[in-house]
């Protein structure tokens, strides 16, 4: 599958979304290809009154030609003050978590379960708008072929936990302490339908769990790579 490929399928299984506001991919259109890692949140953040051309219709059509990577190349809004470049906590937590996985965090294809853009998860429309998005990951999948999905966000509502639920529960979870409190790292092993096996980690959120300055980081980091085989 190509890009033109997935911008015509986009079109059609998201048609119930076109015109709300929200975004596809969080990376470059150079990252749809072979890749060793897939970076998946929840959904945009923000408020869809502060992004008002950003329609699903939008991001679809940007699909060929987006250049910028939101975690790197993007000013975000924190605490009601404009920062420079990836300076919000979020944006520099995933850069030192890629990096200490060995990737150029530009090189890595990103994107939210939810293409709906909303203020907080409340919003998100979590299941109903996932079961609408997904396929559209499946595709993307089949371009990069990821190794590894890396979800943050593994609570009850959370990027992982629906993948651990479409995957049918075959096979057992995997936890290491994340160093903060009783909070968990989760991952197991998912033995999809085409036959590829793909390892998924679920981060506490990255909004709040701060990978760069636990005492154990590179504990986490590199249980990420064993159980990866990265």
């Amino acid at each position: 599958m190509g890009v033109a490929d997935l911008m015509r399928f986009a079109k059609v299984q998201l048609a119930s979304l076109m015109s709300i506001n929200g975004a596809i991919l969080y990376s470059s259109h150079k990252t749809l290809k072979l890749g060793p890692i897939y970076l998946l949140g929840l959904n945009p953040g923000g408020n869809p009154n502060d992004h008002p051309t950003s329609t699903i219709a939008n991001a679809i059509d940007e699909l060929a030609t987006r250049e910028k990577n939101s975690y790197v190349e993007e000013r975000w809004q924190y605490r009601c003050a404009n920062r420079n470049k990836a300076a919000s906590p979020l944006q520099k937590r995933i850069i030192y978590l890629l990096a200490g996985l060995g990737c150029d965090p530009k090189e890595v294809c990103a994107s939210n379960l939810i293409f709906v853009r909303s203020v907080d998860a409340s919003g998100c429309g979590y299941p109903s708008y996932a079961d609408i998005c997904w396929p559209v990951h499946e595709k993307i999948i089949e371009m990069v072929k990821p190794k590894l999905i890396i979800a943050y966000g593994n609570s009850g509502v959370s990027p992982y936990a629906y993948l651990r639920s479409i995957s049918g529960h075959r096979t057992p979870e995997t936890y290491q302490p994340a160093g903060h409190g009783n909070w968990q790292c989760k991952a197991f092993k998912w033995n999809r339908a085409n036959g590829d096996d793909i390892a998924v980690v679920g981060l506490p959120h990255l909004s709040r769990y701060k990978i760069d300055k636990i005492s154990n980081e590179n504990e986490v980091v590199r249980w990420i790579r064993r159980y990866a085989d990265l």
